[in-house]
């Protein structure tokens, strides 16, 4: 009896644990059923999540832009796609400077007050709900806008015509419009119309409807057209006036480009004045070196002086003392106060005061990033490179390439002298608020024109260096090499596009220990990683050294 006892204790245990068991089994299947729908449940979520993700990049690249995305977009599809025949047998000849017979002012000084004013219409659109709405052109459009840009080289003032039109006249022409439809803005702007750019002046309102026109302007300010033309026809002012035939001409001025204000009328009226004249001059005729160079203030008197032994500073400033003369002509003949010389690299923006014997001038690059800081007290002067919120992780990358690179500053890269926030407000062309600044030292002046090979030999062995510190400079063009004026070599810049390399250990004896050998796949992917690196850096070298002998 007590075995039987036993055994039906031992039973009734087993059964009691078998019961657990399942019951166990049963909680751990719903557990499993639970996480599996809980995962189904994730799985879903992140495919919804990614289906509005792609929903919504869908539409901000095929649905209407904000004025900021717009211009960003302008910029960076369009306006970058700029590529400039390099060969200049391809390219139209000439020269420039076209001032024969024309008026010219007695001053070219620096316009002051040019950024201040830009900053405060900036400021007043973009503190507008404007801004926020979505009436321009798509990413997707201008994307593929873009690729059509960098299809073409830049070989003559026709080329850059197309390019002006395709990316900067057209755009304006755009925002103006939806500026003139906002009524807040309208009044604030004081816009009385739409503006087109045209390439001849058949299309403005007839000459007796422009007088009546002259106190009408974009933003209000009164016309002085009389006060220019009688400028115009003063006699003395033209420095080739031994022509003596007589020629019945237009006296509508012969610009490249008029600015067209289309100022609504009574009634169905529309009256079509000049609100500012662009000239074109081609960027391999009038480069950015030639600018760099000859643009200051001068006394045109002094400058139109010919002396044996020039230096070339001096020739450059003759020559863009002749274009922006020409433009000049032209603003007068119109009557208008503002006017500017376009290159495509950068624009010259004109205005002509209340004294007609002073044109004011103020330089935009739109790839020009870059500017001089000058330390109080010290007069020490450094290179700045600042940018807006949206690009702080690349400067940022840039300064930890400049860090890795310290053995070779101040020999072939600019030295680096740190980075910081800005605190201030500080606008760059009057429309993008810098955050961000990096300083460094000068180095030197962007390449114009064919170097010996002797520098040429130099830029390579500075992308050697580079490149053994364990840096893929990223973008080894011409247009990222300095020349300084005061001593030998070349320094390479604009290293935000710049990947790191691990440079490779020198090989030791192998071990036999089971660790080391275990790791050989990791060292053997690396190597292979390396391989690949040095095959990239002979193409590179092969490409420059291709490009340095065409330059040559």
């Amino acid at each position: 009896l007590r075995e039987e006892a036993e055994r039906l204790r031992k039973e009734a245990q087993r059964r009691e644990q078998e019961a657990q068991r399942r019951e166990q089994e049963a909680h751990q299947r719903e557990q499993e059923a639970e996480r599996l729908r809980e995962d189904a449940q994730r799985r879903e979520q992140e495919a919804e999540r990614l289906r509005e993700e792609e929903r919504q990049r869908y539409e901000r690249r095929t649905g209407k832009t904000t004025l900021p995305e717009f211009l960003d977009a302008c910029h960076t599809h369009l306006c970058l796609g700029l590529t400039i025949q390099p060969d200049t047998t391809q390219s139209t000849q000439g020269d420039a400077a076209n001032a024969d017979n024309k008026p010219r002012p007695e001053r070219i000084l620096p316009w002051p007050e040019f950024d201040a004013e830009q900053a405060r219409t900036w400021e007043d659109l973009m503190g507008s709900e404007f801004v926020l709405e979505r009436h321009f052109t798509s990413l997707h459009t201008l994307e593929e806008s873009g690729d059509t840009v960098r299809g073409r080289q830049m070989g003559s003032e026709l080329d850059l015509n197309s390019f002006a039109r395709f990316t900067v006249e057209d755009p304006v022409s755009q925002i103006i419009k939806r500026l003139s439809e906002d009524s807040v803005l309208r009044d604030r702007f004081g816009l009385k119309g739409s503006v087109k750019f045209e390439n001849h002046s058949n299309t403005l309102s007839p000459d007796r409807t422009t007088e009546q026109m002259q106190s009408l302007s974009i933003s209000d300010n009164p016309r002085r057209s009389e006060r220019l033309r009688a400028h115009a026809n003063k006699p003395g002012r033209t420095d080739a006036s031994k022509s003596s035939k007589s020629t019945t001409k237009s006296s509508r001025p012969r610009a490249d480009q008029f600015c067209v204000y289309n100022v609504g009328g009574e009634g169905e009226t529309e009256h079509r004045v000049t609100a500012l004249t662009i000239e074109y001059k081609a960027p391999h005729k009038l480069t950015l070196g030639h600018i760099y160079e000859g643009l200051a203030e001068m006394n045109l008197d002094e400058v139109v002086e010919v002396s044996e032994n020039e230096g070339v500073a001096i020739r450059c400033r003759r020559l863009v003392a002749a274009v922006i003369t020409q433009g000049f002509s032209y603003m007068v003949k119109a009557g208008v106060e503002y006017g500017e010389i376009y290159t495509g690299e950068a624009t010259i923006f004109l205005r002509i005061p209340d004294d007609p014997s002073t044109v004011y001038y103020s330089l935009s690059v739109p790839k020009g990033d870059v500017g001089k800081v000058k330390l109080p007290g010290f007069g020490y002067t450094v290179a700045a490179k600042g940018t807006g919120i949206e690009c702080v992780s690349d400067l940022m990358h840039e300064s930890t390439v400049y860090r890795r690179l310290l053995p070779v500053q101040g020999k072939c890269v600019p030295v680096h002298l740190g980075e910081t926030k800005v605190d201030s407000i500080l606008y760059y062309a009057g429309a993008v608020r810098i955050v961000y600044m990096m300083f460094l030292s000068f180095g030197g002046f962007q390449l114009r024109s064919p170097i010996s090979q002797t520098l040429a030999d130099d830029a390579i062995c500075g992308l050697h260096a580079i490149h053994r510190l364990g840096v893929l400079q990223g973008d080894s063009e011409a247009r990222n090499i300095l020349v300084h004026p005061d001593r030998l070599g070349i320094t390479w810049i604009d290293f935000e596009r710049a990947e790191f390399i691990r440079p490779r250990a020198v090989l030791g004896s192998l071990s036999p220990n089971r660790k080391q050998k275990g790791s050989w796949s990791h060292e053997e992917g690396r190597v292979s990683m390396e391989r690949t690196a040095r095959e990239h850096l002979h193409q590179r070298y092969a490409k420059l050294r291709r490009s340095w002998r065409d330059w040559w």
